[in-house]
């Protein structure tokens, strides 16, 4: 599949860029880098509409501007430019999250390995991090925590090894669920940690203790 990346630079001070990732998903973007100047919106070719791109620009012109530059992403073996760029990153004193193909590092309370193919949560992001130290300072023994959106499967692994009493993650996306199934199995919380693919459905029939939802707001709005 091949990919366009279209960078968005802001003409002012006032951008809001969860604005703009969240227009831009529905647009059919599936991928996103931030600085402290520009959004970096990734797209499958067959998907992208410029026209698309000057409308947005006219519904929030009074909001605020952005230019943009489109691009077309080079054929790469992604799996290898991954795999050569993915570290292990250190969350507080307790947790390490790496790939399969870093060694074991049995130092830490908690090892949580995470293969990501096309799904979010590889704990480089900040929303993630966020997340596995919030997680990491609650007490969710024997508790019940439902993973809304669970992409890799990340917080849901963390919060198995946390000994949660039953943990539901879900994800509406085949792909990224057959990812998130492979990530619990190497990581041994088959016992506690249930995946199912799917959508809000699943919200009127379980009551939880916990509820983690990593995801845009947008999704968190419509869900709501």
């Amino acid at each position: 599949m091949y990919y366009k990346v279209i960078t968005f630079a802001f003409n002012d001070s006032l951008f809001q860029s969860d604005i703009l990732i969240a227009e831009l998903s529905e647009l059919g973007f599936d991928g996103f880098e931030e600085t402290a100047e520009a959004v970096m919106g990734y797209i499958p070719s067959n998907l992208f509409d410029e026209q698309s791109i000057l409308t947005l620009g006219e519904k929030y012109t009074d909001q605020f501007q952005f230019t943009y530059k489109i691009e077309e992403l080079e054929e790469k073996n992604w799996n290898k430019e991954w795999e050569d760029n993915f570290q292990s990153i250190e969350i507080g004193d307790d947790c390490i999250i790496r790939a399969s193909f870093h060694k074991a590092n049995r130092s830490y309370l908690y090892e949580i390995v995470i293969d990501p193919k096309m799904s979010f949560g590889t704990g480089h992001h900040a929303t993630t991090q966020l997340m596995v130290e919030s997680l990491l300072e609650q007490d969710i023994l024997e508790k019940t925590v439902l993973d809304m959106g669970c992409g890799t499967g990340i917080l849901a692994i963390l919060a198995g090894k946390l000994d949660a009493e039953k943990v539901i993650a879900y994800d509406n996306d085949e792909k990224v669920y057959e990812n998130a199934v492979e990530n619990v199995r190497q990581n041994n919380v088959e016992d506690n940690v249930y995946l199912v693919k799917g959508n809000s459905e699943i919200f009127g029939k379980n009551k939880y203790d916990f509820i983690l939802a990593n995801i845009n707001r947008n999704v968190l709005l419509s869900l709501l």
